[in-house]
């Protein structure tokens, strides 16, 4: 829990001195994920119950803007729907960040070291349910 709340907060400081808003709740669930990821003994991402607000509060007004302004999102979110290739490998979360992805390389994707290979495709969602899985990354692509 601990990696977790520094994680968060060490980003949150981050986007703070760049004048960036903080991580939304699925950004932060997604840092949730990334450091159970990393502890042995944990299993895969774990999956958005019903009862938690799963749009990650992205409609949420940012301070400095007008009251009930929306955030602008690129593509369309059809929350829990996972990308995965044609042969139904799943899509590297890491390699459509700003940042890249870090685990060893395994054919087209990657390995995260716990016999989990993941495709190296675009994860951006063109339409519900549908998605671009090119062989560049989501960023400064979409």
């Amino acid at each position: 829990m601990s990696d977790f709340v520094d994680k968060v907060l060490r980003e949150n400081a981050s986007r703070a001195s760049a004048r960036e808003p903080p991580l939304t709740y699925r950004e932060a669930k997604e840092r949730w994920a990334d450091v159970l990821e990393k502890r042995a003994g944990y299993g895969a991402r774990p999956a958005a119950s019903a009862g938690h607000a799963r749009d990650g509060g992205s409609g949420a007004s940012q301070k400095g803007g007008p009251a009930g302004a929306k955030r602008a999102r690129a593509g369309t979110q059809s929350k829990g729907k996972e990308a995965k290739t044609a042969a139904g490998e799943p899509v590297c979360f890491h390699f459509n960040r700003k940042n890249g992805c870090n685990r060893a390389k395994k054919g087209a994707g990657c390995d995260d070291g716990r016999g989990g290979t993941y495709a190296h495709v675009c994860n951006f969602e063109t339409a519900a349910g549908k998605f671009c899985l090119s062989q560049h990354s989501r960023v400064g692509n979409h």
